[in-house]
């Protein structure tokens, strides 16, 4: 009894240097952590987790070797064999040895499957090799484990790209940013693919103006769209109201990467122009709608996990508008509006089957139920009023010894009991 409660107390005090540890970790304070760590390893429970712990701060700090070595003891526990595997693989491959990484990478999905980091970073070190198909198939593995990996979706779009599967690589770079609307990457690929070429804006905008006998050219110079238009002697351009004519064009075709447009107004066969400003793209425009009451209505009535998920973009709308980024808080509030809609979908959908049900309950139940006896159905129909007894008892002076009968009595009996029958048949009629 003495010896396990030693045992016990011992555990107690590593468990609270491990969390020490921790705690040293968040602040950055990496040597101190290690020794906690150290101190802790050997009356811990599960010293694998700490082994793993030590080598990640290990590999943080820049002692590469003994982190390895850290990751190795921790393979030996078969619960967290995977996550050790997994890191030592990490560490593998940034020290250079791909193939270890390999090894390593292959032992922890061997351990434990179900662990889409492995299968991310295998991925990756397939794209760098080019073995496309390979990585396609540990980024299908990685997003049917983690759906929500946005990293995953991100790379898997650039695996489609180099494929030529264009469709399919915008799909996936749209997915990235729906789950993390921080990934720039995904952004600047959409942008790159999905920009309208300048020749074509240039005839969109031309019909979209509806200016006769005028000619506009578009380039494009970082985040800002030089439109430069030229007119005939003798027709007269509006330049006051053509910004705005433009502006309205421009935001409701969404053109990436765009912040500013610049008019230059020329007359044909002149060099200097008559007209040269600089417009801000979205100056003016209201915020886009956040939907934050049928967000919340997702949150607490129909399904919780797409309700928060609503209330969050709802946040960045007003985030984003404010920083100045209207792109980014438009498309946050569209998401806002495809969850909440979804939502509506599916608490409708739930209702129309409850009601099913119900229905399908009722009319069961109607078929179920016994056919009732004629004659109780028929004694129901009659008045309710008091009954009078069919016969009385003699006094106890005129009744008969036990055992015996009357038959004055029992004739009486049955001539109420006729007299009764004839009135039922009577109200029958």
């Amino acid at each position: 009894m003495r010896q396990w409660a030693q045992d016990w107390s011992r555990g107690q005090v590593a468990r609270y240097r491990y969390r020490r540890g921790l705690d040293l970790i968040r602040k950055g304070n990496y040597e101190a952590a290690i020794a906690v760590l150290t101190a802790a390893i050997e009356h811990h429970p599960r010293p694998a987790q700490i082994y793993i712990t030590r080598g990640i701060t290990r590999w943080q700090a820049g002692d590469l070797q003994n982190a390895l070595a850290d990751f190795t003891e921790a393979t030996q526990d078969p619960k967290l064999g995977a996550k050790a595997y997994g890191n030592r693989g990490l560490l593998r491959y940034q020290l250079g040895d791909e193939q270890g990484a390999l090894a390593d990478w292959q032992q922890a999905i061997a351990v434990g499957p179900r662990d889409a980091r492995v299968y991310y970073n295998r991925a990756l070190l397939f794209i760098q090799k080019s073995r496309y198909s390979e990585a396609l198939a540990d980024l299908n593995q990685a997003l049917a484990i983690n759906p929500n990996l946005a990293e995953a979706y991100y790379h898997r779009g650039n695996v489609f790209y180099e494929l030529q599967d264009t469709n399919r690589a915008i799909a996936d770079w749209e997915l990235a940013l729906c789950n993390d609307l921080r990934l720039e990457q995904a952004r600047l690929r959409l942008q790159q693919v999905q920009q309208n070429p300048l020749d074509d804006l240039s005839q969109k905008l031309q019909s979209a103006l509806t200016v006769q006998q005028v000619q506009i050219a578009v380039s494009q110079s970082g985040n800002q769209l030089d439109i430069d238009i030229r007119r005939p002697k003798g027709k007269g351009v509006n330049y006051f109201t053509l910004p705005e004519l433009i502006r309205n064009r421009l935001i409701a075709w969404q053109v990436p990467g765009i912040r500013k447009f610049r008019i230059i107004g020329k007359v044909e066969d002149q060099s200097l122009p008559e007209w040269q400003q600089v417009y801000t793209l979205y100056q003016g425009q209201p915020s886009p709608p956040a939907y934050w009451r049928l967000a919340s209505l997702t949150t607490l009535l129909i399904f919780p996990p797409l309700g928060i998920a609503a209330l969050v973009y709802a946040y960045r709308v007003g985030e984003s508008y404010r920083r100045g980024d209207y792109p980014l808080a438009l498309q946050a509030s569209k998401t806002v509006r495809a969850l909440c809609l979804t939502g509506i979908g599916v608490m409708g959908s739930i209702g129309v089957m409850a009601l099913g049900y119900l229905g399908f309950t009722q009319l069961r139940s109607l078929r179920s139920r016994p056919a009732q006896p004629r004659q109780a159905l028929l004694s129901r129909s009659l008045p309710r009023r008091p009954l009078k007894p069919a016969f009385q008892l003699a006094p106890a002076a005129e009744q008969p010894a036990r055992g015996g009968s009357s038959a004055h009595t029992f004739q009486r009996a049955d001539e109420s009991r006729d007299y009764r029958l004839d009135r039922l048949r009577d109200s029958q009629a």
